[in-house]
């Protein structure tokens, strides 16, 4: 459901218009009620968080969370197969910083993020 909503409020949300913004801020509200309600976040984790999760208990650092995650999503769709154009259309259209020069992450330490990661899971 968020991921068709973000796909309604893309161009707004590149625009950082107010709706947009006031859209994140709800998403995120709702993502946190239903963490607290069911005490747990695993149903908003995929391999993208872990990815994320291994890559700064490797290097000890800590890009902007949400720029990383979709770091993930990008790179893990392309692995997965599931739907990797869709989520650089929608990464595009909503101008997403993902790219991993844009977060300081290094190629050496993309690759070796992969190479821990099964073990890190």
């Amino acid at each position: 459901q968020l991921l068709r909503e973000l796909a309604t409020h893309a161009d707004a949300v590149a625009a950082v218009d107010a709706t947009a913004v006031r859209w994140l801020a709800a998403a995120y509200r709702r993502i946190g009620a239903m963490c607290h309600r069911i005490g747990h976040s695993y149903f908003e984790e995929g391999s993208e968080h872990y990815f994320a999760y291994a890559y700064e208990h490797l290097t000890d650092a800590h890009p902007l969370h949400g720029e990383l995650i979709a770091l993930g999503v990008f790179v893990m769709s392309h692995l997965q197969g599931n739907t990797p154009d869709a989520v650089r259309d929608l990464r595009v259209r909503s101008s997403i910083v993902c790219h991993p020069a844009d977060l300081g992450m290094s190629a050496d330490d993309f690759r070796r993020t992969f190479a821990i990661l099964p073990d890190y899971a």
